[in-house]
């Protein structure tokens, strides 16, 4: 085992982890949670015995934050987190505060559990593995040969590319006037949706059959993730239109690195983009404009990225530790105030054949980071699962999702001879 990866080890912070050890707060812990729900009751003993050897398995996310007057760093614990009774909605915050400071904690019910991930070391990809691991073990536990090659293997040791901070690894800066030019970058104020603020934000859960609705996207010549994004967009524009504002819609996205620069790190690997609307345009026209937008995301899109990342580290490099925070405000607010809302969609989710029909669905979610509106998607078992977190009163958007996907699915079924008498999307499930 690389000796990074021991015990009491001080793992330094990759940009995106500093980014939020700096701005996260009470009230946005900037935390990523996957639930696994299966069709049958959760074992704890055995859930326990799971979460250990994964844990044990990836030592980089079983650590906690530190921080002191010149820095933050991870420091790799020696015990694994101990699984916890799901008390409901964003218990995390108040379990990061007073318990273990694990960066990464398991939560169960009766009949699922939950994977709850600081950004402080990894991202919404990473955590989708993490739980998937756990899940694979607990049934190997069980006793049933899984088949292999869908997760984390624990019978593999840990090995270094699985700790690297890929940012500093694949950054391309080596000037200091090309990391001060990648950091000027004009201000563009979004539209955002303004209500009154929620004391608790809101959590709708929606559930839709997959493949009518890959068939609504392939009648527009695209990939589902861009007819999401499209209707999303289509949405908001109503609304602003209706608000008689000409403010830019922006809607920021996490865009996976690990493709583009072949590497498998447990780490934050993940960097910001976003889809950009001007002038309100017919829905075939946003679903234009989208996908000529996602074809832009190429590899060098997302080092220009790497690289403005990096170089936030780099201007808070040896500074006092109140000095770095003041530094990382100023970013997540120039973040914040350019974004309308965030789309982080995991996409797929294989499962190995023998346990795929033990586990009902997933639920991907995020912790509001200052916006009003966040989505977040899985897809797992042929069911797509959004997740609409709000933090303010005033813009029923769930419902307009929930009649243009159910509209979109019925035209889908039409078409293909499928019409169902049952309604196409699930009831939605509100907290």
């Amino acid at each position: 085992m690389n000796s990074i990866l021991k015990p009491g080890a001080r793992v330094t912070m990759d940009p995106i982890g500093l980014l939020y050890a700096g701005t996260s707060n009470k009230d946005f812990p900037n935390n990523y949670t996957i639930s696994v729900y299966l069709h049958e009751e959760i074992e704890p003993e055995i859930l326990q015995l799971a979460v250990n050897d994964i844990f044990k398995r990836i030592p980089i996310v079983n650590g906690k934050l530190v921080e002191t007057e010149t820095c933050f760093y991870h420091e790799v614990l020696e015990e694994t987190p101990l699984i916890q009774k799901d008390k409901g909605l964003y218990p995390y915050e108040q379990y990061y505060l007073e318990a273990s400071r694990h960066s990464v904690r398991v939560v169960y019910g009766d009949m699922h559990f939950k994977v709850e991930a600081m950004h402080f070391i990894t991202d919404g990809r990473s955590t989708t593995e993490i739980a998937k691991g756990i899940l694979i073990r607990y049934y190997e536990l069980m006793g049933i040969k899984v088949e292999k090659g869908y997760g984390v293997d624990v019978r593999d040791r840990p090995f270094a590319e699985e700790s690297i901070n890929a940012f500093e690894k694949f950054s391309t800066l080596s000037e200091m006037n090309e990391i001060a030019e990648s950091c000027e970058e004009e201000t563009v104020v979004a539209y955002r949706h303004e209500g009154s603020k929620l004391a608790v934000p809101h959590v709708t859960t929606l559930h839709f059959d997959l493949t009518p609705l890959k068939t609504a996207a392939k009648s527009y010549g695209v990939t589902l993730n861009t007819y999401i994004q499209a209707q999303l967009m289509d949405i908001v524009a109503q609304e602003r239109d209706a608000r008689k504002s000409n403010k830019q819609i922006s809607f920021g996205f996490a865009g996976d690195c690990r493709p583009y620069f072949g590497v498998k790190t447990f780490r934050n690997f993940a960097t910001g983009g976003g889809y950009y609307l001007g002038e309100t345009l017919p829905f075939e026209g946003i679903v234009e404009m989208v996908n000529k937008q996602t074809k832009e995301l190429n590899k060098e899109y997302f080092q220009k990225s790497i690289n403005q990342m990096q170089s936030m580290q780099i201007k808070c490099s040896g500074l006092p530790i109140a000095k770095q925070k003041e530094i990382l405000h100023e970013f997540h607010e120039f973040q914040f105030k350019s974004t309308t809302s965030i789309l982080s969609n995991i996409g797929l989710v294989e499962l190995p054949p023998s346990i795929t029909g033990k586990v009902k669905n997933m639920e991907f979610s995020i912790s509001q980071d200052g916006n009003p509106y966040t989505y977040s998607i899985i897809t797992v078992n042929k069911t797509l699962t959004m997740t609409i977190t709000s933090s303010c009163e005033g813009f029923e958007i769930e419902t307009e999702i929930k009649k243009r996907f159910e509209e979109a699915m019925v035209k889908s079924a039409i078409k293909t001879g499928t019409v169902r008498q049952e309604p196409v999307g699930l009831m939605a499930k509100a907290q």
